[in-house]
């Protein structure tokens, strides 16, 4: 079975920012420490300031692979 992903950018399934929601819920369950959340703070500030984040994202999704 191939892995699947949703994104929902205009907030029609989750009311929240759900990059927000994922960080909030991985520092909870201990998956990620704090420096991993402010990193991820600092990135969804600066989205929300309209800068282009590509390279947050890109390493955010090297930490995932594997």
């Amino acid at each position: 079975m191939a892995p699947v992903a949703f994104f929902d950018l205009d907030r029609t399934i989750l009311s929240i920012n759900s990059a927000v929601g994922w960080i909030k819920y991985e520092f909870t369950e201990g998956r990620i420490g704090l420096g991993e959340l402010l990193r991820a703070a600092r990135w969804i500030l600066r989205y929300h300031l309209g800068e282009d984040i590509q390279a947050g994202v890109r390493s955010a999704i090297q930490g995932l692979e594997g």
